[in-house]
C-alpha cells in the first residue's frame, strides 16, 4: 500500500494544472501583443513626426542661404529641368541603401540640401511659385498617422482622418492627395476646405 502511494505521488501535473497555467499565459499574451503593437506604431510615427521636423530645420537653413524654399527631389532627378523652378516635389521614401535630398532647382544652377530619412518614411514638400513658402507631410509606410507643416505655421499638424498601414506609398492613396494647396499668406493646414482633417499637436 504505501508503494502504491508513493507511485502516485511521482505523477505528473494533473490536467487541471495544465489548463490554469495555460489559461494564464493566454491571458498574458493577450495583454502583451496589443500593448507590443500600439508600442511599435508609436514609434513608427515618431519616426515620421522626427523626420518632418528635420525637413523643416532644413527649409529653414535653405531659406535663409537662397531666400526660398525647396521641393523635394531624388538625388540626380534627371526629370527635373534645371532651368526652371518645380513646385511640386516628389515623393521621397527612405531606404537604408539610397541616399534622399531636399533640392531646389532654378536659373541651370542645382542647389541641394542632404535630408536624411528612416527607413519606409515617406515625405512630400510642395512649395509655391518662386519658392516663397512651403508645405509638408510625413508618414511611415507602415505608421497611422499623418504629420504635416509648412512656412506659414510653426506647428505640426496631424491628419485625424489618417492612412491606414500601407496606404501613401503609392498604393490606394498618395500622400500628396492630402497635402493642402500651398498658400503664402495664410496657413493651409488650418482651412477648412484643406484635404483630410488636420489637428494641431
Amino acid at each position: 500500500m504505501p508503494r502504491n502511494m508513493k507511485r502516485m505521488g511521482t505523477g505528473g501535473f494533473t490536467m487541471v494544472e495544465l489548463m490554469v497555467v495555460v489559461a494564464i499565459v493566454g491571458i498574458l499574451a493577450a495583454l502583451a501583443i496589443p500593448q507590443f503593437s500600439e508600442y511599435r506604431q508609436r514609434g513608427l510615427n515618431a519616426s515620421a513626426l522626427s523626420d518632418l521636423m528635420n525637413l523643416s530645420s532644413s527649409q529653414a537653413m535653405f531659406y535663409v542661404d537662397r531666400w526660398m524654399y525647396a521641393a523635394t527631389h531624388d538625388h540626380g532627378d534627371v526629370d527635373v529641368q534645371l532651368d526652371a523652378i518645380k513646385t511640386q516635389g516628389d515623393l521621397l521614401e527612405g531606404s537604408s541603401d539610397s541616399s534622399r535630398v531636399l533640392a531646389q532647382f532654378v536659373s541651370d544652377t542645382h542647389y541641394e540640401v542632404p535630408l536624411s530619412l528612416g527607413n519606409q518614411v515617406l515625405i512630400q514638400a510642395n512649395t509655391s511659385t518662386g519658392g516663397i513658402s512651403f508645405v509638408a507631410a510625413s508618414k511611415h509606410s507602415m505608421g497611422n498617422t499623418l504629420y504635416g507643416t509648412g512656412s506659414e505655421t510653426s506647428i505640426t499638424y496631424r491628419d485625424l482622418d489618417s492612412l491606414g498601414p500601407g496606404q501613401g506609398d503609392g498604393g490606394e492613396e498618395l500622400l500628396s492627395d492630402y497635402l493642402p494647396d500651398v498658400d503664402p499668406k495664410n496657413n493651409p493646414f488650418a482651412d477648412p476646405d484643406a484635404p483630410g482633417a488636420w489637428q494641431a499637436m
